[in-house]
């Protein structure tokens, strides 16, 4: 079954998005076979995105992923996806998750990006990838975004995503993540080789429901199983 323009555009922004600086893009015809569609179609994908700034054409060469910085140069937004509405990316607090937001805010400042807060509890879910994508935001960052059906449909907005204090590598998507989990594992070890054969974990878990699903963290889960 063939491929329609808005699917092969998808998958090719998502093999871009993990593809080195100035990879070749692979020729038309090579993508009419892959993408069981048309030259014309792929034609008027390649330059789609070739407006879009994404790829850039080299003439008998063929069209090339363009350098990164190159592509985010219309782009100049980051936005900070949380569950945290009291969070005010403009007064500095020691209070967590205040903690987290300076030196990202003051990186991407030094490098031309603005950093905007959308706390989840203000916004619709069902609606929240077709609004990013209206706002073009240059990519995202989470702050315990920690919903895996939330977290893979903002993976399908097809931009560089950072998840912080979740491990989001699940999915595709760098993680940063702020844990106690070595600490714990290293203290286990030393229990066992003290002799001690039954040892407790005590795990606060989470109540809070941003989805209106049931809360669930796969890394958690391991960890637990883990001991």
């Amino acid at each position: 079954m063939a491929n329609s323009a808005i699917e092969i555009k998808r998958q090719l922004i998502k093999s871009i998005l993990s593809s080195p600086d100035k990879e070749k893009i692979p020729s038309v015809r090579d993508l009419a076979i892959r993408f069981s569609a048309s030259s014309r179609t792929i034609h008027k994908v390649i330059r789609e995105l070739q407006r879009e700034g994404i790829v850039e054409s080299r003439g008998r060469n063929g069209s090339f992923v363009k350098d990164f910085s190159n592509r985010l140069s219309k782009m100049k937004k980051i936005a900070l996806l949380s569950a945290y509405p009291e969070i005010d990316i403009e007064k500095p607090s020691d209070k967590y998750p205040m903690t987290v937001i300076p030196g990202l805010k003051k990186e991407l400042e030094r490098n031309g990006f603005k950093l905007e807060h959308i706390p989840l509890n203000d916004v619709d879910l069902m609606t929240l990838r077709k609004k990013l994508g209206i706002l073009k935001y240059s990519g995202l960052a989470l702050l315990e975004i920690c919903n895996p059906i939330l977290v893979s449909e903002l993976r399908e907005l097809c931009i560089p995503i950072v998840s912080m204090d979740y491990n989001a590598c699940y999915f595709g998507i760098s993680s940063v993540c702020f844990s106690n989990a070595v600490g714990a594992y290293e203290a286990t070890k030393q229990l066992i080789k003290a002799g001690h054969r039954i040892i407790y974990l005590f795990n606060h878990r989470s109540t809070r429901d941003i989805t209106n699903s049931p809360f669930f963290d796969p890394v958690d889960d391991e960890r637990i199983l883990g001991y």
